[in-house]
């Protein structure tokens, strides 16, 4: 009696999870890809600390433009030492590649396109 319910129940069990995968389950993935781009900060040997990042994300989302993370990063070129001088700093940003282009017409730049340092960003 014991081994007739165990064989039921398991029997039960099988058939539910063999049935559970339907085409109807079925979710579809999008792949996500992103792009970094930058644009100066405008900070200046001796005088400010240039645009924050917070004022370019926001120029970013108000166009639309998810922002995934955010970093102030160093253009990897030497500058004269002197006050009034760029430092050289950048913000740089996370975004769909997919807003790429309205990056673009904002000024935004792809990192890429500075060859004088490897730009990347760790987001969570």
């Amino acid at each position: 009696m014991k081994n007739s319910v165990l064989i039921a129940l398991v029997c039960g069990l099988a058939a539910c999870s063999a049935t559970s995968n339907t085409t109807n389950d079925v979710v579809s993935e999008q792949t996500v890809s992103f792009v970094n781009v930058y644009k100066d900060a405008n900070k200046k040997q001796c005088f400010s600390q240039g645009m924050a990042l917070n004022v370019m994300v926001k120029e970013l989302t108000e166009n639309g433009i998810v922002v995934n993370c955010s970093a102030r990063k160093n253009d990897g070129l030497m500058y004269p030492q002197a006050c009034g001088q760029n430092e050289g700093t950048i913000n740089v940003y996370q975004i769909s590649s997919s807003d790429f282009e309205k990056a673009q017409l904002l000024g935004f730049k792809d990192v890429k396109e500075i060859k004088s340092a490897d730009i990347k960003l760790k987001c969570p």
